[in-house]
């Protein structure tokens, strides 16, 4: 029994290895849509599949600038990345937690929610990414962003 689960340990250390290799482990995207939010996101890509596919563990931190009132928001993520190795399809979860809240008619102080993107990745970790979010509990709750960032 120590054997299978050391040759499993062994085979997942090689696979992490070699997927770092191929992917770059670390993702910081600034997004904004210019009137309702502006994002700040690093994700940290867990494992992968070859060039094709990826779990990436994340957060965000976003502001809220729209119409005269502020709301900051952490948001930890989990994303799926596929295809590649240029174009990728983002979908991901996220929990946003509210820590300063100035809009007076806010419902919530934490919002479910879901991310659905299209990256491109350069080849030497350029990233420009377009996403729509869609919380349950926000004012308005569907939303589109615009990012670019790095890969390294």
């Amino acid at each position: 029994m120590k054997t299978i689960f050391l040759t499993l340990g062994l085979l997942c250390t090689v696979f992490l290895l070699e997927a770092q290799e191929k992917t770059p482990p670390n993702i910081i995207v600034v997004e904004s849509n210019f009137i309702i939010s502006t994002h700040f996101s690093y994700d940290r890509v867990m494992t992968s599949v070859g060039d094709k596919s990826a779990l990436t563990l994340g957060g965000d931190y976003m502001m809220g600038t729209g119409f005269g009132y502020g709301t900051h928001w952490i948001a930890p993520e989990i994303n799926l990345f596929s295809f590649g190795p240029k174009h990728f399809l983002e979908t991901g979860i996220q929990y946003a937690i509210a820590f300063s809240n100035s809009e007076p008619e806010a419902d919530s102080d934490s919002s479910l929610g879901i991310k659905v993107a299209y990256r491109y990745q350069g080849s030497k970790g350029f990233i420009f990414r377009t996403s729509l979010y869609a919380h349950l509990g926000v004012d308005p709750p569907v939303f589109p962003t615009i990012g670019f960032g790095y890969a390294f």
